[in-house]
Protein backbone atom coordinates (compact mmCIF):
# COMPACT_ATOMS: atom_id res chain seq x y z
CA UNK A 1 0.00 0.00 0.00
CA UNK A 2 2.94 2.42 1.01
CA UNK A 3 4.42 1.33 -2.63
CA UNK A 4 0.83 2.34 -3.92
CA UNK A 5 0.19 5.74 -2.36
CA UNK A 6 4.16 6.68 -2.90
CA UNK A 7 3.32 6.04 -6.70
CA UNK A 8 0.28 8.14 -6.85
CA UNK A 9 1.92 10.70 -5.18
CA UNK A 10 4.37 10.83 -7.41
CA UNK A 11 2.23 10.64 -10.52
CA UNK A 12 0.29 13.51 -9.05
CA UNK A 13 3.28 15.61 -8.63
CA UNK A 14 4.26 14.70 -12.21
CA UNK A 15 0.87 15.89 -13.17
CA UNK A 16 1.02 19.28 -11.11
CA UNK A 17 4.82 20.27 -12.68
CA UNK A 18 3.70 19.40 -16.38
CA UNK A 19 0.53 22.15 -14.99
CA UNK A 20 3.13 24.53 -13.69
CA UNK A 21 5.54 24.33 -16.57
CA UNK A 22 2.67 24.68 -19.12
CA UNK A 23 1.00 27.75 -17.18
CA UNK A 24 4.19 29.31 -17.28
CA UNK A 25 5.27 28.87 -20.81
CA UNK A 26 4.96 32.02 -22.65
CA UNK A 27 2.44 32.05 -25.42
CA UNK A 28 3.03 32.01 -29.25
CA UNK A 29 6.81 31.00 -28.60
CA UNK A 30 8.14 30.87 -31.79
CA UNK A 31 9.76 27.56 -33.06
CA UNK A 32 13.25 27.15 -32.88
CA UNK A 33 15.04 29.19 -35.80
CA UNK A 34 15.82 26.88 -39.16
CA UNK A 35 19.74 26.23 -39.31
CA UNK A 36 20.56 28.72 -42.18
CA UNK A 37 23.03 27.82 -45.23
CA UNK A 38 26.61 29.37 -44.34
CA UNK A 39 28.59 32.69 -46.13
CA UNK A 40 30.77 30.08 -48.08
CA UNK A 41 27.78 28.25 -48.70
CA UNK A 42 25.44 30.78 -50.35
CA UNK A 43 28.65 31.98 -52.49
CA UNK A 44 28.77 28.65 -53.86
CA UNK A 45 25.28 27.33 -54.29
CA UNK A 46 21.52 29.51 -54.32
CA UNK A 47 19.66 27.97 -51.34
CA UNK A 48 15.60 28.62 -51.31
CA UNK A 49 13.88 28.41 -48.15
CA UNK A 50 10.37 26.03 -48.76
CA UNK A 51 7.75 24.07 -47.21
CA UNK A 52 8.83 20.53 -46.96
CA UNK A 53 6.27 17.76 -47.83
CA UNK A 54 5.44 14.40 -47.06
CA UNK A 55 4.89 11.92 -50.62
CA UNK A 56 1.02 13.09 -50.35
CA UNK A 57 1.40 16.85 -49.73
CA UNK A 58 1.35 16.60 -46.09
CA UNK A 59 3.61 19.79 -44.44
CA UNK A 60 6.51 18.66 -42.30
CA UNK A 61 7.78 21.71 -42.01
CA UNK A 62 10.59 23.88 -43.59
CA UNK A 63 13.91 23.66 -44.79
CA UNK A 64 16.85 25.18 -47.12
CA UNK A 65 16.93 23.42 -50.20
CA UNK A 66 20.04 24.04 -52.40
CA UNK A 67 19.23 24.57 -55.81
CA UNK A 68 21.39 22.49 -58.75
CA UNK A 69 23.51 24.94 -60.38
CA UNK A 70 22.48 24.23 -63.78
CA UNK A 71 18.74 25.63 -62.66
CA UNK A 72 20.76 29.31 -62.00
CA UNK A 73 22.38 28.48 -65.46
CA UNK A 74 18.95 27.72 -67.18
CA UNK A 75 17.46 31.84 -65.65
CA UNK A 76 20.59 33.34 -67.97
CA UNK A 77 18.80 33.77 -71.24
CA UNK A 78 20.43 31.50 -73.67
CA UNK A 79 22.53 29.39 -71.51
CA UNK A 80 20.54 25.89 -71.61
CA UNK A 81 17.68 25.05 -73.78
CA UNK A 82 14.31 23.92 -72.88
CA UNK A 83 15.44 20.02 -73.87
CA UNK A 84 18.90 20.91 -72.04
CA UNK A 85 17.58 21.32 -68.36
CA UNK A 86 14.96 18.52 -69.16
CA UNK A 87 17.52 16.14 -69.71
CA UNK A 88 19.65 17.85 -66.77
CA UNK A 89 16.82 16.96 -64.29
CA UNK A 90 16.28 13.39 -65.46
CA UNK A 91 19.79 12.49 -64.72
CA UNK A 92 19.86 14.91 -61.21
CA UNK A 93 16.26 12.81 -60.48
CA UNK A 94 17.69 9.42 -61.04
CA UNK A 95 20.79 9.97 -59.08
CA UNK A 96 19.13 11.50 -55.66
CA UNK A 97 17.35 8.69 -55.99
CA UNK A 98 19.50 6.23 -56.15
CA UNK A 99 21.67 7.94 -53.55
CA UNK A 100 18.80 7.39 -50.79
CA UNK A 101 19.42 4.49 -48.20
CA UNK A 102 16.83 2.04 -48.67
CA UNK A 103 16.53 1.56 -44.48
CA UNK A 104 15.82 4.07 -41.72
CA UNK A 105 19.22 3.75 -39.95
CA UNK A 106 23.13 3.70 -41.36
CA UNK A 107 23.83 1.43 -39.33
CA UNK A 108 21.80 -1.06 -41.43
CA UNK A 109 24.27 -4.34 -42.30
CA UNK A 110 23.90 -4.95 -46.19
CA UNK A 111 26.36 -3.42 -49.10
CA UNK A 112 24.39 -0.04 -48.49
CA UNK A 113 24.53 0.27 -44.93
CA UNK A 114 27.34 0.47 -42.33
CA UNK A 115 28.66 -2.81 -42.66
CA UNK A 116 28.30 -6.21 -43.89
CA UNK A 117 28.73 -7.75 -47.57
CA UNK A 118 30.13 -5.85 -50.77
CA UNK A 119 29.03 -8.11 -52.64
CA UNK A 120 27.26 -7.02 -55.91
CA UNK A 121 24.11 -9.40 -55.66
CA UNK A 122 23.72 -8.95 -51.60
CA UNK A 123 23.42 -5.22 -53.11
CA UNK A 124 20.67 -5.65 -55.72
CA UNK A 125 19.31 -7.84 -52.88
CA UNK A 126 18.45 -5.47 -50.61
CA UNK A 127 17.92 -2.52 -52.57
CA UNK A 128 14.60 -1.10 -52.99
CA UNK A 129 13.05 -1.78 -56.35
CA UNK A 130 12.71 2.15 -57.12
CA UNK A 131 16.92 2.60 -56.12
CA UNK A 132 17.68 -0.31 -58.69
CA UNK A 133 15.52 1.27 -61.29
CA UNK A 134 17.09 4.63 -60.59
CA UNK A 135 20.83 3.15 -60.82
CA UNK A 136 20.04 1.83 -64.39
CA UNK A 137 18.54 5.08 -65.58
CA UNK A 138 22.06 6.56 -64.46
CA UNK A 139 23.73 4.17 -66.10
CA UNK A 140 22.10 4.44 -68.94
CA UNK A 141 22.94 8.11 -69.34
CA UNK A 142 26.50 7.49 -68.10
CA UNK A 143 27.42 5.41 -70.32
CA UNK A 144 26.77 7.90 -73.10
CA UNK A 145 28.87 10.64 -72.41
CA UNK A 146 32.32 9.41 -73.19
CA UNK A 147 35.16 11.63 -72.64
CA UNK A 148 32.43 14.53 -70.85
CA UNK A 149 31.69 12.17 -68.19
CA UNK A 150 33.52 13.75 -65.07
CA UNK A 151 32.50 17.35 -66.12
CA UNK A 152 28.54 16.46 -66.50
CA UNK A 153 29.26 14.61 -63.43
CA UNK A 154 30.44 17.45 -61.54
CA UNK A 155 27.98 20.58 -62.95
CA UNK A 156 24.71 18.10 -62.78
CA UNK A 157 25.59 15.83 -59.78
CA UNK A 158 27.72 17.91 -57.85
CA UNK A 159 26.80 21.85 -58.36
CA UNK A 160 30.84 22.56 -59.26
CA UNK A 161 30.97 25.18 -61.49
CA UNK A 162 33.04 25.55 -64.79
CA UNK A 163 35.75 27.50 -62.75
CA UNK A 164 36.42 25.24 -60.09
CA UNK A 165 36.63 22.27 -62.13
CA UNK A 166 39.01 23.75 -64.33
CA UNK A 167 40.82 24.95 -60.95
CA UNK A 168 40.94 21.22 -59.94
CA UNK A 169 42.03 20.07 -63.41
CA UNK A 170 44.67 23.06 -64.30
CA UNK A 171 45.55 24.53 -61.26
CA UNK A 172 44.91 28.08 -60.10
CA UNK A 173 45.98 31.41 -59.14
CA UNK A 174 45.09 34.66 -56.92
CA UNK A 175 43.14 37.26 -58.25
CA UNK A 176 43.95 40.49 -56.59
CA UNK A 177 42.32 44.15 -56.72
CA UNK A 178 41.37 47.24 -55.07
CA UNK A 179 37.49 47.73 -54.47
CA UNK A 180 37.20 51.64 -54.04
CA UNK A 181 33.17 50.91 -52.98
CA UNK A 182 33.18 49.39 -49.93
CA UNK A 183 31.11 51.47 -47.05
CA UNK A 184 32.45 53.00 -43.46
CA UNK A 185 30.87 51.89 -40.93
CA UNK A 186 30.93 53.04 -37.53
CA UNK A 187 28.59 51.96 -34.46
CA UNK A 188 26.58 49.90 -37.55
CA UNK A 189 25.69 53.20 -39.14
CA UNK A 190 27.85 54.57 -42.86
CA UNK A 191 28.57 57.91 -41.70
CA UNK A 192 27.49 61.05 -43.90
CA UNK A 193 30.24 63.35 -45.46
CA UNK A 194 29.37 66.55 -47.81
CA UNK A 195 26.20 65.08 -48.29
CA UNK A 196 27.69 61.72 -49.81
CA UNK A 197 28.09 58.34 -47.99
CA UNK A 198 31.50 57.39 -46.35
CA UNK A 199 33.29 54.92 -48.17
CA UNK A 200 36.63 53.52 -48.42
CA UNK A 201 39.40 51.25 -50.83
CA UNK A 202 40.21 47.65 -49.70
CA UNK A 203 42.46 45.01 -50.84
CA UNK A 204 40.44 41.87 -52.32
CA UNK A 205 41.57 38.83 -53.53
CA UNK A 206 40.08 35.56 -54.92
CA UNK A 207 41.39 32.28 -56.35
CA UNK A 208 40.84 31.35 -60.31
CA UNK A 209 42.04 29.48 -62.71
CA UNK A 210 45.42 29.79 -64.03
CA UNK A 211 43.94 30.80 -66.98
CA UNK A 212 40.57 32.20 -68.67
CA UNK A 213 41.01 29.35 -71.29
CA UNK A 214 41.12 26.56 -69.12
CA UNK A 215 37.31 27.52 -68.10
CA UNK A 216 36.62 27.60 -71.87
CA UNK A 217 37.78 24.45 -72.12
CA UNK A 218 35.84 22.94 -69.50
CA UNK A 219 32.65 24.71 -70.64
CA UNK A 220 32.91 23.35 -74.08
CA UNK A 221 33.24 20.08 -72.62
CA UNK A 222 30.19 20.36 -70.42
CA UNK A 223 28.21 21.41 -73.94
CA UNK A 224 29.15 18.28 -75.66
CA UNK A 225 28.50 16.38 -73.26
CA UNK A 226 25.03 17.72 -73.04
CA UNK A 227 24.00 17.30 -76.58
CA UNK A 228 24.91 13.35 -75.71
CA UNK A 229 22.95 13.53 -72.38
CA UNK A 230 20.03 15.19 -74.60
CA UNK A 231 20.17 12.12 -77.23
CA UNK A 232 20.37 9.67 -74.78
CA UNK A 233 17.27 11.10 -72.06
CA UNK A 234 15.01 11.68 -75.72
CA UNK A 235 16.01 7.76 -76.73
CA UNK A 236 14.80 6.20 -72.98
CA UNK A 237 11.85 8.53 -73.01
CA UNK A 238 10.71 6.86 -76.24
CA UNK A 239 11.50 3.23 -76.02
CA UNK A 240 9.16 0.93 -74.20
CA UNK A 241 10.52 0.61 -71.28
CA UNK A 242 9.84 1.28 -67.42
CA UNK A 243 7.67 4.32 -66.58
CA UNK A 244 5.96 6.02 -63.48
CA UNK A 245 2.56 7.33 -63.04
CA UNK A 246 2.71 9.75 -59.28
CA UNK A 247 0.28 11.64 -57.42
CA UNK A 248 1.08 15.80 -57.72
CA UNK A 249 -1.03 17.12 -54.33
CA UNK A 250 -2.05 20.66 -55.13
CA UNK A 251 -4.08 23.08 -52.12
CA UNK A 252 -7.44 22.31 -54.03
CA UNK A 253 -7.19 18.83 -55.83
CA UNK A 254 -4.51 15.80 -56.77
CA UNK A 255 -3.45 15.30 -60.32
CA UNK A 256 -2.22 11.93 -61.80
CA UNK A 257 0.64 12.07 -63.97
CA UNK A 258 2.20 9.36 -65.76
CA UNK A 259 6.21 9.73 -67.19
CA UNK A 260 9.78 8.19 -67.45
CA UNK A 261 11.04 9.87 -63.86
CA UNK A 262 8.67 11.11 -61.48
CA UNK A 263 9.96 14.30 -59.04
CA UNK A 264 11.79 13.22 -55.77
CA UNK A 265 9.24 13.14 -52.52
CA UNK A 266 6.17 12.26 -54.85
CA UNK A 267 4.21 9.05 -54.22
CA UNK A 268 4.39 6.60 -57.46
CA UNK A 269 3.79 3.44 -58.99
CA UNK A 270 6.29 2.20 -61.60
CA UNK A 271 5.88 -0.71 -64.40
CA UNK A 272 5.94 -1.44 -68.03
CA UNK A 273 4.94 0.90 -70.03
CA UNK A 274 2.10 -1.12 -71.39
CA UNK A 275 0.94 -2.08 -67.72
CA UNK A 276 0.85 1.94 -67.27
CA UNK A 277 -1.65 2.14 -70.38
CA UNK A 278 -4.14 -0.73 -68.82
CA UNK A 279 -4.17 1.07 -65.38
CA UNK A 280 -4.54 4.75 -66.80
CA UNK A 281 -7.32 3.51 -68.98
CA UNK A 282 -8.84 2.12 -66.78
CA UNK A 283 -8.76 5.32 -64.71
CA UNK A 284 -10.02 7.44 -67.21
CA UNK A 285 -13.24 5.24 -67.88
CA UNK A 286 -14.04 5.11 -64.44
CA UNK A 287 -12.71 8.98 -63.22
CA UNK A 288 -12.52 11.16 -66.75
CA UNK A 289 -10.04 11.71 -68.83
CA UNK A 290 -8.54 14.93 -66.70
CA UNK A 291 -7.90 12.29 -63.88
CA UNK A 292 -8.30 15.26 -61.43
CA UNK A 293 -9.12 14.11 -58.07
CA UNK A 294 -10.53 16.10 -54.39
CA UNK A 295 -7.33 14.85 -52.02
CA UNK A 296 -4.42 13.28 -52.86
CA UNK A 297 -5.71 10.38 -50.45
CA UNK A 298 -8.05 9.91 -52.80
CA UNK A 299 -6.22 9.87 -56.02
CA UNK A 300 -3.87 7.06 -54.19
CA UNK A 301 -6.61 4.97 -53.09
CA UNK A 302 -8.38 4.91 -57.07
CA UNK A 303 -4.79 4.51 -58.19
CA UNK A 304 -4.32 1.60 -56.29
CA UNK A 305 -7.60 -0.29 -57.17
CA UNK A 306 -6.87 0.29 -60.65
CA UNK A 307 -3.12 -1.14 -60.01
CA UNK A 308 -4.69 -3.88 -58.64
CA UNK A 309 -3.12 -3.31 -55.05
CA UNK A 310 -6.78 -5.03 -53.52
CA UNK A 311 -5.83 -8.46 -55.38
CA UNK A 312 -3.44 -11.23 -55.22
CA UNK A 313 -1.23 -9.46 -58.54
CA UNK A 314 -0.84 -6.48 -58.96
CA UNK A 315 0.05 -4.50 -62.29
CA UNK A 316 2.55 -2.09 -60.99
CA UNK A 317 4.79 -1.82 -58.28
CA UNK A 318 5.04 0.34 -55.56
CA UNK A 319 7.36 1.49 -51.88
CA UNK A 320 6.07 -0.43 -48.96
CA UNK A 321 5.69 1.31 -45.87
CA UNK A 322 8.95 0.66 -44.43
CA UNK A 323 10.66 1.83 -47.38
CA UNK A 324 9.09 5.15 -46.95
CA UNK A 325 11.10 5.86 -44.08
CA UNK A 326 13.42 8.65 -44.62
Amino acid sequence: MKRGRGKRASRGGTAKTRSTLQQAAPKNVPASPIEQPTEEQRRRVVYNRRDVRSEMGHPLGVAYHREPVFETMAKRPGAITADELSALRFYRAAFDRQERSPTKSCLDFNANGGGGSRDPASSVMNATPSIVEARRKVRLCEAALGKALSVMRAVALHDMSFSEIAIERYGHRPQNWIDVNVPVLIDGRQPIVDGKPLMKAEHREKIVPRSGRHRELVRQEFIAGLRLLVDRVRDLSSVQGIEEIWIEPRKDCAIVHRGVCAPNGLYRLWGGSGQVDHVLAELRTLHGESLTFKTAEDARAVLEIAAGFDKLRANLHRLEPEELQP
